[in-house]
């Protein structure tokens, strides 16, 4: 009888044994797949953190704070702020130590929801949970004093400006467009026309060189007495830039009013080389790259409007107010920047969209040397010198390859592109704006090879080739 009592004991810390190291186990794989998960929402990688979201789900093991985080980020992704709002103060009020590091998100989405209110009252909250538990010095808590005064100082100063506001003819709005380099077309600023680059590498309203703000009758945002300057982010360079307000903005009947504008420094011939400047071919070239900077309309502009439609076989934008057809989401929204998802040789691949880039279709060498396996470089093709302009810089004799027989798909449907239009890879951080680039860039080229109209539907998230 002993025995058996033994026996039965050494079983039931044995099996205790087994379900506590399956319980480990198990832990460990859900905070390791959790982790997979928060990483690709941290590097703004969104068509990967779906199906793992999706896959967590379905099995059962999506903590909270993944579940939060996830709701949050796609909501940012999506251009919805309500909703952002809505599950980063989920996550606060889960675990209120988290607020000083959501607090510059909150503001910001507040601030862009035009709750300033609310947006002063996360400076107030943010800066008692850093006092009450932060742990810092004197000096510490000085910066961070600082920081929210800076802050509210802003807040309030945005508060007196009067919303964005909309208004479109009842006609079809559309504009008539030029194309020689990128988009172009005419914009009557306070009265004014100036010819005006479209431009959704571009994360402002509008940017305006500061020769002509005062030409174009902008007003300056005041938000202190000593110093309005603040540092933009451009092709990863900062710039010295000041906030302006255009009363009105019209074009292809549509105007805006109260409308944000950034006016930055007009120092742009020192980027270039003495030897650039001194090629009659070059230099005309860098003539119309300067004059298409002076003044562009940038990709929050279009996502106020909603939609467009690029006509490239009859050079015209057309602005619609709705549309029945809906397809699969395939762009997102990153720091107001526009990435899409697109197929090169059944591969999927996410790229920054620059219509502002004389460009076709660009890889980075780490997408590159990812699938390089299905991915042929032409060795016999011939390579002219790269050379590449953006506003803030340029580069001379970049090394690149030229890809071969590659096939391009949007909407899982084949780009039939001319031979002359080349996908390039190369090291694109050499000239990126953003350091945390996904897989490349699909610059105005690529628009154009499709010789069809394209639908940027930016309330239901995807680029497609209109089809009626």
């Amino acid at each position: 009888m002993r025995k058996i009592v033994i026996i039965y004991i050494l079983l039931g810390v044995n099996v205790f044994c087994f379900a506590q190291n399956n319980a480990k186990k198990e832990q460990a794989t859900i905070y390791s797949r959790g982790l997979e998960l928060y990483n690709s929402l941290i590097n703004d990688d969104f068509f990967t953190a779906k199906p793992l979201y999706d896959q967590l789900v379905s099995d059962k093991i999506l903590t909270e704070f993944i579940d939060y985080f996830y709701k949050y980020k796609t909501a940012v992704y999506r251009g919805q702020t309500d909703t952002a709002i809505i599950y980063i103060e989920k996550i606060i009020s889960h675990d209120n130590t988290r607020l000083p590091e959501f607090c510059n998100e909150l503001s910001l989405l507040y601030i862009k929801a035009n709750k300033f209110k609310e947006a002063l009252k996360v400076s107030e909250r943010a800066f008692k949970e850093i006092v009450e538990n932060g742990n810092l010095d004197e000096e510490g808590l000085s910066q961070w004093q600082y920081f929210f005064k800076t802050r509210d100082v802003y807040i309030k100063t945005l508060s007196k400006e009067k919303e964005l506001r909309i208004v479109r003819s009842d006609s079809l709005n559309s504009v008539e467009f030029d194309d020689k380099d990128v988009i172009t077309f005419d914009i009557v600023y306070n009265g004014q026309k100036h010819k005006t680059a479209f431009d959704t590498g571009v994360s402002e309203y509008f940017t305006v060189r500061k020769h002509l703000a005062e030409k174009m009758g902008l007003r300056k945002i005041q938000f202190s007495e000593s110093n309005d300057e603040f540092k933009t982010l451009m092709n990863g360079q900062d710039l010295d830039a000041q906030n302006y307000i255009a009363d009105s903005i019209s074009f292809g009947g549509i105007t805006l009013y109260n409308v944000p504008v950034t006016v930055f420094e007009d120092d742009v011939m020192s980027m270039f080389t003495e030897s650039s400047l001194q090629e009659p071919n070059r230099l005309d070239k860098i003539k119309r790259f300067i004059e298409r900077t002076d003044v562009v309309v940038g990709l929050p502009t279009m996502i106020a409007l909603e939609r467009l439609v690029i006509d490239v076989n009859k050079k015209k934008i057309v602005f619609p107010k709705a549309l029945k057809k809906q397809k699969e989401q395939n762009i997102y929204f990153r720091n107001n920047e526009l990435y899409a998802q697109i197929k090169i040789n059944d591969i999927p691949f996410v790229g920054f969209v620059d219509t502002g880039a004389e460009a076709f279709v660009e890889i980075d060498t780490n997408f590159y040397n990812r699938c390089k396996d299905k991915i042929e470089v032409d060795t016999l093709a011939y390579k002219k010198p790269l050379n590449a302009s953006t506003i803030t810089k340029m580069k001379e004799d970049i090394p690149y390859d030229i890809l071969k027989d590659t096939q391009i798909k949007l909407q899982d449907k084949p780009i039939n592109y001319s031979k002359g239009s080349q996908i390039l890879a190369y090291d694109i951080r050499l000239m990126s704006a953003h350091p945390r680039i996904l897989d490349g860039n699909i610059g105005y080229d690529f628009f154009r090879e499709i010789k069809a109209s394209v639908l940027f539907d930016f309330v239901n998230m995807y680029i497609d080739v209109m089809t009626e």
